[in-house]
C-alpha cells in the first residue's frame, strides 16, 4: 500500500519550521499514485530523500523503488525527477530548474535539474531481485541548493519506464509522486529489562535513543550515562526489536527483507561512564512494524538483554 499524501498546508508548515531551525534541510516523501492515473499495482512502493549541505553548496537525493518484476516488460529505467510544485499539481508541475528554463530534447540529465532515476534494466548493479520484486536505488548530487521558497513545495515524480534511454522530450507517462516534507522522528528512554539478572555496571545507565526514518533509510543516535564512576572502556551492542519493552525482553529482532544488512544494529563505545553510538541502514521499517511497536534493546557484555527503550513520537 502506498503512503497517504501530506496536505500542502502541513507540508509548508513542517518545511518552513525545518528551514528556520537550520540552514541544512532534509526532506522526504513516499510515492503514491497520481490523480487520474490507474491505481498502482500491489507491491509498488518507494520514496525519496533530499538533503542539502549549505557549507558545501550541494544537494543530494536518494530514491528507492520496489516494483514487481512483471511490470518491466516495457523497459527497465524509471526516470525520477524533482519537480517545482506539490503532488496536487502533478499533471502540470514543471521540473525544478536551478536557473533558466527546462531544456527539452536533452539526452542526459541537465546540470540544473535533479534526476535520481532508478535503473532496473538487466544487469544493473543498483537493482536487486527479492522474490518476485525488483528493488532499485539511486543517489545523485548536484553542486547547488534549491532556493528556500522552493523547498516548501518540492515533489518527486516517477515516469513509467518506456525504455532505457533518457530524453527530456519523451520521459514517459507520469506515474507516481511524492511530496517532500520533514522526516519522521522517534525516540525513547532506556529502562532496565525486568528479567535481566546480570551484574553489568551499565545496567543502571540512564540514556536515550533517537531514530530518524525516511522512505529509504533509518538512522539512530544513542547516548547512555552511568551514574557512578567507571574506569576504562567497553563496547556494547544494541539492536532494533519488534514489540514493546513491556514484553520483558522476549521480543524478536526486526529484520528487513530487502538487503543483506537486514537488522538495525548500533555499536556503542563506552569511555568510563559515558557511552555513545549510532547507525544507519538504507531501508526503512514497514508501517505494520511501527503499529506493533519497535524498541531498541542494549545487550550487556555477555549478550544478555539489559536495557530497553520504546520508540515513540517526540512529545
Amino acid at each position: 500500500m502506498l503512503r497517504p499524501r501530506h496536505s500542502l498546508t502541513a507540508l509548508v508548515a513542517i518545511v518552513q519550521t525545518t528551514i528556520s531551525v537550520s540552514g541544512d534541510v532534509t526532506l522526504s516523501g513516499y510515492f503514491e499514485s497520481l490523480a487520474g492515473v490507474a491505481p498502482v499495482p500491489t507491491g509498488v512502493t518507494g520514496g525519496v530523500v533530499l538533503a542539502t549541505n549549505m557549507a558545501l553548496n550541494t544537494t543530494t537525493v536518494h530514491a528507492r523503488l520496489t516494483v514487481p518484476a512483471v511490470l518491466l516488460n516495457q523497459g527497465g529505467v524509471f526516470h525520477v525527477g524533482v519537480h517545482a510544485q506539490p503532488c496536487t499539481y502533478s499533471s502540470s508541475s514543471p521540473r525544478y530548474v536551478q536557473l533558466g528554463i527546462p531544456s527539452n530534447g536533452q539526452t542526459a540529465p541537465p546540470n540544473n535539474e535533479i534526476w535520481p532515476s532508478v535503473n532496473c534494466s538487466a544487469g544493473s548493479p543498483t537493482c536487486i531481485l527479492v522474490g518476485a520484486n525488483l528493488i532499485g536505488r539511486s543517489t545523485v548530487s548536484v553542486p547547488w541548493v534549491p532556493d528556500s521558497a522552493s523547498l516548501t513545495r518540492l515533489s518527486a515524480i516517477v515516469y513509467f519506464a518506456t525504455g532505457n534511454g533518457f530524453n527530456t522530450s519523451n520521459l514517459g507517462a507520469r506515474w507516481l509522486c511524492a511530496d517532500l516534507a520533514a522526516p519522521t522522528h522517534k525516540s525513547g528512554s532506556f529502562t532496565r529489562v525486568s528479567r535481566y539478572t546480570g551484574t553489568s555496571p551499565y545496567s543502571v545507565g540512564v540514556g536515550t535513543v533517537n531514530v530518524v526514518t525516511t522512505p529509504v533509510s533509518i538512522a539512530s543516535t544513542l547516548v547512555l550515562e552511568v551514574p557512578q564512576t567507571l574506569n576504562g572502556t567497553a563496547s556494547l551492542n544494541a539492536t532494533m526489536y519488534i514489540g514493546t519493552c513491556s514484553m520483558n525482553g522476549i521480543s524478536t529482532r526486526y529484520q528487513d527483507a530487502t538487503t543483506s544488512e537486514h537488522e538495525h544494529q548500533i555499536q556503542i563505545t563506552c569511555n568510563q561512564s559515558q557511552c555513545i553510538g549510532g547507525s544507519t541502514n538504507w531501508w526503512t521499517p514497514l508501517p505494520s512494524a511501527w503499529y506493533r511497536g519497535l524498541t531498541i534493546i542494549i545487550d550487556d557484555q555477555n549478550g544478555h538483554k539489559m536495557l530497553c527503550a520504546d520508540l515513540v513520537p517526540p512529545r
